[in-house]
């Protein structure tokens, strides 16, 4: 596939040089013819019948057209080595970047995680993702519970609520946890004895944590929890990135940046944008990978309800925004 795209691209730049080639030709015909004819007309007025003046004025025209001629002979050279050097350097750019994104596709094709291949792999590591983001909520909420006013309101009162199906001597719930040594081990006491599944709610009701934080605490948060996703998949993601900023920093030396930004852009599933989102909030990306993820718009069309806290498009755009301030 690069290979035919090269040659159908070159074959192309021939085309317009050659085009280029013949239109340069006929004006410089239509000047060589006119400008002598031009200055006949200026200095007789009139046709000649002297064939005296007749010869003087050939060997002028031949001395004028013959340097004209002389000219546009080396314009023509000089714009045609131009364009030659140029459409190499296409040429070889074109080459350079389809080579490296079709090494890219054959190194995420051979992928495998678990029973997992391929682009498929994505889709698992995101779910990995969200599992290590849900337990990030339940553990900043179990650290709230020394401060319950922190808490989303409708964890509390779920908390509340439980407490208060199984307390027989009128104790608060406020008191008994403040009084409490160990919350967790008091949360077991309570999903014990709970009639729904406490920690289903807990840990649902825990991710409003993160959904109403500042960007500047959910992005510090994402940085942790990413963290933790790198030690265990970095072997997977690692290389992927820094393949995919190889090709974007080839893209940005190249003549058609955008385009090839685009090509590459094309070929992301949706699993693998929200990927690149997470590893753009992480320690583990660099300032110049990011400025071009930012630059090329490489995270145009992704899917916000695939991100670990469902922001709405305002809210993915202010991260972002905080992110690059």
């Amino acid at each position: 596939k690069p290979k035919a795209r090269v040659i159908a691209a070159l074959a192309e730049s021939e085309v317009k040089l050659r085009n280029q080639s013949i239109i340069l030709i006929i004006v410089g015909a239509i000047i060589v013819s006119c400008v002598p004819l031009a200055l006949y007309g200026n200095i007789f007025q009139e046709f000649s019948e002297e064939h005296q003046r007749w010869g003087e004025f050939g060997s002028f025209v031949g001395g004028t057209s013959g340097t004209i001629l002389s000219l546009l002979a080396f314009i023509g050279l000089f714009i045609s080595i131009r364009q030659t050097d140029y459409q190499h350097k296409l040429q070889s750019e074109e080459s350079v970047f389809y080579n490296l994104l079709n090494f890219q596709i054959s190194k995420v094709n051979d992928i495998e995680l678990n029973d997992n291949k391929g682009p498929l792999v994505f889709k698992v590591l995101n779910q990995s993702y969200k599992n290590l983001y849900v337990s990030h909520c339940r553990k900043l909420a179990i650290s709230m519970l020394s401060d319950l006013d922190k808490l989303p309101p409708e964890l509390l009162q779920f908390l509340e609520d439980e407490f208060e199906a199984f307390n027989q001597k009128g104790l608060k719930f406020r008191d008994v946890i403040n009084a409490s040594e160990n919350k967790n081990e008091f949360l077991k006491s309570m999903q014990i004895r709970s009639k729904v599944k406490f920690n289903e709610i807990f840990n649902l009701k825990s991710t409003l944590i993160m959904e109403r934080a500042t960007s500047e605490d959910r992005i510090k948060n994402l940085k942790e929890i990413y963290t933790e996703f790198y030690h265990a998949y970095g072997y997977i993601v690692g290389p992927y990135f820094r393949n995919m900023y190889y090709i974007l920093e080839h893209a940005e030396r190249a003549s058609e940046s955008v385009r090839y930004s685009k090509i590459l852009r094309a070929q992301l599933s949706r699993y693998e944008l929200t990927l690149i989102y997470y590893n753009l909030m992480s320690k583990y990306t660099s300032n110049d990978f990011n400025l071009l993820l930012n630059k090329y718009n490489m995270l145009n069309g992704i899917y916000e309800p695939d991100v670990c806290y469902s922001p709405t498009k305002e809210v993915l755009i202010s991260d972002l925004r905080q992110k690059f301030s």
